[in-house]
């Protein structure tokens, strides 16, 4: 879970807590996320520098970045995201970070 809390949502601090409740038992319900053997095998060999655009591209599209969804290059669900990057090293989970989120970043003209 990500949450971001600044003085700025102050005015649906209300909302929260029930609004949390939901998400959990949403989380619940939908279960983890079991990644294919051979994703999670790739994803502790590989190193920062062997990550090529290709490679992301195809990690990413795999997991459901790039939309399915004309509005919204996010999937649905970050699980899958979020799982492979646990299993992935300290210095390759931060770099599929970056390069993921500047998938989600780039405008599709």
């Amino acid at each position: 879970m990500h949450l971001t809390v600044t003085a700025a949502v102050a005015h649906r601090v209300a909302e929260f807590g029930p609004d949390l409740a939901d998400a959990v038992a949403a989380a619940r319900a939908a279960g983890p996320v079991v990644l294919p053997g051979d994703l999670l095998a790739l994803a502790a060999t590989l190193t920062p520098d062997a990550l090529t655009p290709e490679l992301v591209a195809g990690l990413a599209a795999g997991l459901g970045l790039g939309g399915a969804d004309a509005h919204s290059p996010a999937p649905e669900r970050m699980a899958a995201v979020n799982t492979l990057l646990n299993a992935a090293p300290p210095a390759l989970r931060e770099r599929l970070l970056v390069e993921f989120v500047g998938l989600l970043q780039r405008p599709t003209y």
